[in-house]
């Protein structure tokens, strides 16, 4: 029996008038005693008479039953009041919950996944259809209930965004190098403290939002405006970019093509450091249900405002494969080129590199690991350094999201960065470990 207190739940009495015999037994202290099944009936016909308070109150409490089904069964509902009462974030947090201690519930992968698709979360939405794919003895109508899923699957939120705030010690803000002297025209050169690496404590802010309008059954026109920037106590190294991109998505069955145009600014020491513009196309394109393919390529000039030797067009391009493994794990590997045609050649060069990204949730968190790998390969000598750039650049990410702690709409997170770049030459060696304690919410 679970036992429900009648001076906290007075609001089932209307529900329970019409409930089946021997619904309440009352004992010497007072309280009314409830079986689940009961307590599932009455929450329902409170939500039915509108009543959404009282059901919410019958069914938070089942969420503690010591039976994981009883448990599971009162989240689902709640979330589904929740969504009836346009409450959906609220929402996805007891889809998460349930999803916490059952993995294997395929169709509330899929429930989850058409509320962060209605909220603007495409990416977020992609991945939970993975991994409800990767369910393993998926009942056949979740499967028919994916396949629809994924045949209809498109963002037709008019508005979507995401906000993070995050305190960063950094042992290397100015990405410089720690050596204390490099070789300038052959002759050793002691360097000052603003050419070598400088630690600090920043305050790092990202942000971006996403406007959509609808053009035809299977287009739609995106325009979207990004913010990272890393402050400092010191100015002269704050770093602040800006970005915005428009361009229409095309949706073809499984392929969704994205060609666009960019703008954007960077700012350093709260100067100008260069403008960039050009164009991008990305196409996405679903292999299984549990694994898709994405493409992308850019063509773009950066004009530096104080470097000249620096300013020209750099063109990338990338592709990366998702994979669900389990309902828990998640894997991404990818793999890019870039080609930078800097006016000075020895400013100019050639990068190609691969990274690996895993993605589990484990309980009430979800723990990443991320690494990365890159050579870059310079066409001309730096004559005053003695010879041409060969670099080598190592990069791991490790970070934990706390899904579950959640204070007005932000979820806090911690991660730790490592970068190091081994060169042949000595003014672009850097190490670099960064924390991050951040605040992030989506909207």
């Amino acid at each position: 029996m679970f036992d429900i207190a009648v001076s906290d739940y007075q609001v089932a009495s209307a529900a329970l008038a019409g409930a089946p015999d021997a619904v309440v037994a009352s004992d010497d202290r007072g309280a009314a005693e409830l079986k689940p099944e009961q307590v599932f009936f009455a929450a329902e016909n409170l939500a039915a008479k509108g009543d959404f308070g009282g059901a919410i109150t019958l069914l938070s409490a089942l969420t503690s039953d010591p039976n994981h089904d009883y448990r599971a069964e009162a989240r689902v509902r709640l979330a589904r009041i929740f969504i009836a009462k346009g409450e959906f974030r609220t929402a996805l947090t007891w889809f998460q919950r349930l999803l916490d201690e059952k993995p294997n519930a395929g169709g509330v992968r899929i429930e989850m996944a058409r509320l962060l698709l209605q909220l603007g979360n495409e990416k977020a939405a992609a991945n939970q259809l993975r991994r409800a794919a990767s369910t393993p003895n998926l009942s056949e109508s979740a499967k028919k209930t994916l396949r629809q899923a994924s045949a209809n699957f498109q963002n037709n939120a008019p508005f979507s965004g995401n906000l993070q705030l995050g305190i960063a010690p950094d042992s290397n803000i100015n990405r410089a190098t720690n050596a204390q002297q490099v070789d300038f025209f052959g002759l050793p050169f002691v360097l000052n403290d603003d050419g070598r690496a400088q630690s600090g404590v920043g305050l790092t802010i990202n942000g971006s939002g996403t406007i959509r309008r609808k053009i035809d059954g299977s287009s739609r026109l995106l325009a979207q405006i990004a913010v990272d920037a890393n402050l400092y106590r010191e100015t002269e190294f704050a770093d602040i970019a800006a970005t915005a991109i428009i361009g229409p998505e095309i949706r073809n069955g499984k392929s969704t093509f994205r060609p666009s145009v960019i703008g954007g600014k960077r700012w350093l020491g709260f100067k100008p450091l260069y403008n960039l513009y050009g164009l991008s196309v990305l196409l996405e394109r679903q292999l299984t249900s549990r694994s898709q393919i994405t493409a992308s390529g850019s063509i773009l000039r950066l004009d530096y405002t104080a470097r000249p030797d620096l300013t020209g067009p750099t063109y990338t391009a990338g592709i990366a494969y998702d994979r669900a493994i389990t309902p828990r794990l998640s894997v991404r590997i990818g793999v890019n080129a870039a080609r930078n045609d800097a006016n000075a050649a020895a400013n100019a060069a050639k990068t190609i590199g691969g990274d690996l990204l895993l993605s589990r949730d484990a309980g009430r968190f979800t723990l990443y690991g991320k690494f990365g790998l890159s050579h870059t390969k310079g066409d001309a000598p730096f004559e005053a350094f003695g010879g041409t750039r060969r670099d080598y650049l190592y990069d791991g990410e490790a970070g934990i999201i706390f899904r579950q702690i959640n204070a007005l709409g932000l979820s806090p997170s911690i991660r730790y960065k490592h970068a190091q770049n081994d060169s042949d030459l000595t003014l672009f060696q850097f190490k670099r470990n960064r924390f991050e304690f951040a605040l992030a919410k989506a909207f």
